[in-house]
């Protein structure tokens, strides 16, 4: 390859980066219910987050179910995303 080849491979290659972040994208973009379902799912992990370190205060009977409480409430909130909205796109 020549260097004049490279040259102008190396001045184009920003001026063409550039002006592919501004194509039209030929996805829909997210609606109001998808965007519902991500915050809700953030809450829905952040707080499980809290709520099994909380678990530790209580009594180990309690604090057992408290832990599965806050493991269930990830589960649920990871899957929200990963799951049924990954599954309603494909569709």
């Amino acid at each position: 390859m020549s260097s004049s080849a490279a040259t102008e491979s190396a001045t184009e290659s920003p001026r063409a980066a550039a002006d592919s972040v501004f194509v039209p994208s030929t996805q829909p973009s997210a609606g109001a219910g998808t965007v519902l379902l991500v915050v809700v799912s953030a809450l829905l992990v952040f707080g499980g987050f809290y709520v099994m370190s909380i678990s530790f205060s209580f009594e180990p009977v309690v604090a057992t179910w408290v832990f599965i409480l806050g493991l269930m409430m990830d589960v649920v909130g990871f899957w929200l995303p990963f799951g049924l909205i990954s599954g309603l796109d494909r569709r």
